[in-house]
């Protein structure tokens, strides 16, 4: 049997596991480096459109392209999204994939000839164009022999008072706060009353300063994220003499993100002690739900000076979003029918989950952007894109 006195987390040194925390600078990131979708023509152009006109995707990218249309017209895109992954840990390799199909983008455009001998006509866009695309999935599994999530959660704890992972406490819903309602982690009182209740230990812990007490645990994650970032573009644009188009818009934006993940450890294996088997598995499950919507300006100018060359730059302001995240979590732990309080008292199945942890905020994207595109005769492409992410 394993000494609890030799689990004092004064003398734990480990390093924690990684654990992928979203911060809202992150956030952010994720949500401003877009990917749009849009019709088949632009798609099978790798996007580029900046001067390419008569699209309603120019709608998103540079609304000047709506003075190319002579005619109002309606349009829709269907698209196929095939997600491969290939994740590597500790000598071991696991594939997954993701398929979807979905819409990339649709589109109503009025046009009007003007019968100006200046301006020739303009069109009004109603656009829809998808993004960010956020489904995919990945695993990894493998056996570490240096480290474990109970360390993380160990050090997570330390300079923290006991009763703060209790229902109700400050650090309830947070994974560590589960961890120690399913006897994860206990405060070192508990084996010492005289020790500090701000230092924490583990009955699957190990003893550093003695280099033969090895752990090795199987660890598993999988990880899905499902949703879309999605702009509706209300757009206008006006052709001057067939030589210079200019156009501005008015973007709302909507983004949905869900991310689903299931953490496992098992097969803990006590080099010292092959015979101490306390715990079957431990499982973390979380979800966080992301929605936002938001609000954007694009202005644009496209010039024509010869029938072979055009030339088009575009400015996006930020998108300022209104956010909303739900976080939830789930510990779950399978005992061996181990006597954890030493008086004959068993436990083996526990679990316990956190709740609902809601945040509003106001964000804005890491912009503004301009763009400026060069086309000739349809054939050849350059195109600059400016970001600024910070």
């Amino acid at each position: 049997m394993k000494n609890w006195s030799n689990m004092l987390i004064g003398i734990i040194m480990l390093s924690p596991m990684l654990v992928r925390a979203q911060s809202f600078s992150e956030t952010a990131l994720l949500f401003s480096r877009t990917n749009p979708g849009g019709s088949a023509r632009v798609l099978g152009m790798g996007s580029t459109q900046v001067s390419l006109g008569g699209d309603y995707s120019s709608t998103y990218s540079n609304p000047a392209g709506l003075g190319m249309f002579n005619r109002s017209e309606f349009t829709f895109s269907f698209g196929y999204n095939s997600a491969r992954s290939e994740a590597s840990y500790l000598n071991n390799t696991t594939s997954d994939a993701k398929n979807n199909f979905h819409i990339p983008g649709l589109g109503l455009v009025f046009h009007k000839d003007l019968g100006n001998k200046k301006i020739l006509s303009g069109s009004f866009g109603i656009t829809f164009n998808r993004i960010n695309n956020f489904n995919e999935s990945f695993s990894y599994e493998g056996t570490n022999s240096n480290n474990s999530i109970v360390d993380y959660f160990i050090e997570d704890a330390t300079g923290q008072q006991p009763n703060s992972f209790l229902k109700g406490g400050g650090n309830f819903n947070t994974p560590t706060g589960l961890a120690y309602n399913n006897y994860l982690i206990e405060d070192s009182t508990f084996v010492d009353p005289a020790a500090s209740p701000l230092q924490y230990l583990s009955v699957l812990g190990t003893y550093p300063s003695n280099p033969n007490d090895i752990r090795t645990v199987r660890q598993q994650e999988e990880v899905r994220t499902t949703g879309s970032q999605n702009q509706w573009s209300l757009s206008y644009g006006a052709n001057f003499s067939d030589k210079l188009f200019f156009g501005a818009g008015l973007g709302i934006t909507s983004l949905r993100f869900e991310a689903d993940k299931t953490y496992r450890e098992s097969d803990f294996n006590f080099v010292l002690d092959p015979a101490f088997n306390p715990l079957n598995n431990l499982i973390l499950e979380e979800q966080i739900d992301i929605n936002g919507n938001g609000i954007n300006g694009t202005f644009g100018l496209i010039a024509r000076p010869i029938d072979i060359v055009q030339l088009g730059i575009s400015y996006t302001t930020p998108t300022l979003y209104v956010m909303t995240d739900i976080y939830h979590a789930v510990v779950k732990t399978q005992w061996n029918d181990f006597d954890y309080f030493g008086d004959g008292t068993f436990i083996s199945n526990v679990s316990e989950e956190s709740d609902d942890v809601i945040s509003e905020y106001n964000l804005q994207t890491p912009r503004p952007s301009y763009y400026w595109h060069i086309g000739i005769h349809w054939k050849v492409w350059i195109c600059y894109c400016r970001c600024r992410d910070g």
